[in-house]
């Protein structure tokens, strides 16, 4: 859309130029789309309930992120990945390069790609996504197409470019600098947002440096999520696989496999004799039960039933992240 026109570059080096852009992002996508066939020929493609629920609406580009000094009431009327609101002072900037003088054919390029992600950033409530999602199979694997938000965003911001440009052309050096600065600190100040930071631990946590030492097997760990509450504690599961690399039931992802679902359904009634046999199909050696998914009356209860029934030998109790926690190896 720019270069074909542009006579600042010569044709035939511009084709080079993006020829040679166009194999290799050819080589790239063919290298990942490999993993990615195999697997939607498990899975399939993604529900449309899932695609909705993580559209992007008209709230979502006046929703700012909870940490934002400025506009942090905002993020009420957005969800986690739904906070697109660009500021005031980029969405001005990129209205006067469009406005205060006749847009050149480079500044209609970036409006024609801002609209266009934006439309499509709505999923099946707009237009090209849903026609795409028909007709092209890659867009059917696509979750959150709220995502597309973050290239509404960098278009703006060239946008934003040619209005500083524009009010900045032919004017004086004073002038200019006067210009940066203002746009700086009103940058400076929409964008300052405080980051909360949760404390996870960094070194191996006790009860996993003690697995580590055991003969290598598959690992589950309780309490598992629950089917209408995921991720739930799973997602830290992960993480501190890390600091055993056994094999686990448990598991993260973007998409949740209907096995996996069956099997944390399952495993919820956990010690019950359906649980077990599940535990037991999956070839499950370890089990760690973490006394912090569970009310004070619960664990022990939990910890005496399971010493009673002989299932599962207790190596001992042990520190965890976030308190104490037992590791069993099943009989």
């Amino acid at each position: 859309l720019l270069f074909p026109r542009d006579r600042r570059a010569p044709l035939m080096a511009v084709a080079r130029v993006m020829a040679a852009g166009a194999v290799l992002a050819a080589a790239i996508c063919l290298l990942y789309a490999r993993p990615y066939l195999r697997t939607h020929e498990r899975v399939g493609d993604r529900p449309v309930d899932q695609i909705s629920a993580f559209r992007a609406t008209s709230a979502s580009y006046t929703s700012a992120t909870p940490g934002n000094w400025l506009y942090g009431e905002t993020a009420t009327r957005g969800a986690p990945e739904r906070h697109l609101f660009p500021g005031l002072t980029a969405t001005l900037l990129a209205m006067i390069g469009v406005l205060l003088r006749v847009p050149s054919r480079r500044v209609m390029v970036y409006l024609l790609l801002l609209v266009t992600a934006f439309e499509m950033s709505f999923g099946f409530r707009g237009y090209l996504f849903t026609f795409l999602y028909e007709h092209v199979s890659p867009y059917r694997g696509l979750r959150a197409t709220a995502r597309l938000g973050l290239f509404v965003l960098m278009f703006l911001a060239v946008l934003a470019g040619f209005g500083y440009a524009a009010l900045a052309a032919n004017r004086t050096r004073a002038w200019r600098a006067g210009l940066l600065a203002v746009c700086a600190l009103a940058m400076l100040a929409e964008y300052r947002t405080r980051l909360e930071l949760v404390p996870f631990p960094t070194r191996r946590p006790d009860v996993y440096r003690v697995l580590a030492r055991q003969p290598r097997g598959v690992l589950a760990e309780f309490p598992v999520p629950k089917v209408n509450a995921l991720p739930g504690p799973d997602a830290a599961y992960a993480y501190l696989s890390t600091f055993h690399w056994f094999p686990t039931v448990n598991g993260y992802s973007g998409y949740y496999p209907q096995s996996y679902l069956e099997r944390i359904e399952r495993l919820a009634s956990f010690p019950s004799e359906r649980a077990i046999l599940q535990l037991r199909r999956d070839t499950v050696q370890y089990v760690i039960v973490h006394s912090a998914g569970y009310k004070p009356a619960e664990f022990n209860e939990l910890r005496t039933r399971l010493s009673g029934d002989g299932l599962l030998m207790e190596i001992g109790m042990f520190d965890a992240p976030e308190g104490p926690a037992v590791l069993y190896r099943m009989r």
